[in-house]
């Protein structure tokens, strides 16, 4: 289930920057606060390994020379202990050798930035790292799509951001269920391999270059793309999911067109799909995306 999407619910990440240098460690805490992030800052290795393990900050800025401690030393130490590994570390350094900036990734940072750098790009990294950790730690393990969260989080972006319209598909499967308990849990993960392989060939051919796939759970799918698209790449997904669903079936049964479960027949498996736009009405979030589909029901396919 989703929860609300809104703007209170949505804890800023927390960045840590490392940096004995004030002026330099304030302008990167001033901008990135602006972007909306939970800036703290640290002067010394020893106390940002400290503060490091007591609010567990989503990424660390670390400056390459500190006054007490090697930072070499101190990536190998977070990219190495179970509990630090997975936090992202984007290094900054007056402008050294590329040998210099090979060795700081290979002791475990994510990240080389050297100085002076903009801002923007900075912060435009720090997004993509973040991103990055998101997906890896909401994807579904099966299909490898994002799930809730960063479903969440894409809707919200796009509800903030008023200067452009967006629409979106719900996708669910119609008799998985009987399709699981004749074919087995095995042959079931199969189809929703299929979906998740439909969706990316889909898109990646007819959609558009932001357009989101996401794995809610289950059989359920959802795509957020644009308004103009929804009706086009809904009939496509149908179409070729009705095109090659028959590969996961047994001979006999596509030839009958049903499988039998306690001697109740049961459609070939087929899929739905519900759509929903904000281009004529306002929407604030998931719950209100699903209202309008369940009202509108403005694309099924059966």
């Amino acid at each position: 289930m989703f929860r609300s999407v809104s703007r209170k619910n949505v804890k800023p990440k927390k960045v840590l920057i490392v940096d004995d240098e004030p002026w330099t460690a304030g302008a990167i805490k001033g901008s990135l606060e602006m972007e909306g992030f939970e800036a703290m800052t640290s002067q010394t290795g020893e106390s940002a390994l400290q503060k490091i393990y007591e609010i567990k900050p989503n990424l660390v800025i670390l400056d390459v020379f500190l006054p007490d401690m090697d930072s070499h030393s101190l990536c190998r130490r977070l990219s190495r202990d179970p509990r630090t590994t997975n936090i992202p570390i984007v290094v900054i350094s007056t402008a050294g050798s590329i040998d210099d900036e090979i060795a700081i990734l290979e002791s475990g940072a994510d990240d080389y930035l050297p100085k002076p750098f903009n801002l923007r790009e900075l912060v435009a990294r720090i997004n993509a790292h973040l991103r990055r950790i998101d997906h890896e730690k909401d994807a579904n393990p099966l299909t490898g799509l994002s799930g809730t969260t960063c479903i969440e989080s894409d809707i919200l972006k796009r509800i903030n951001d008023s200067s452009k319209k967006f629409g979106m598909i719900r996708i669910d499967l119609d008799n998985f269920k009987a399709f699981n308990d004749v074919y087995g849990f095995l042959h079931g993960d199969e189809v929703l391999k299929l979906v998740a392989e439909i969706l990316r060939e889909i898109i990646k051919t007819s959609g558009n270059e932001d357009d989101f796939i996401g794995h809610i759970g289950g059989d359920n799918f959802v795509v957020i793309t644009s308004p103009d698209n929804v009706d086009m790449l809904s009939k496509q997904i149908t179409s070729e999911f009705d095109r090659r669903i028959h590969s996961c079936y047994h001979k006999d049964d596509v030839q009958r067109g049903y499988i039998l479960r306690d001697k109740e027949r049961h459609s070939i498996l087929t899929m739905s799909t519900e759509c929903a736009t904000n281009r004529d009405r306002d929407i604030y979030n998931y719950q209100d995306f699903e209202r309008v589909a369940n009202d509108m029901k403005c694309c099924v396919a059966k």
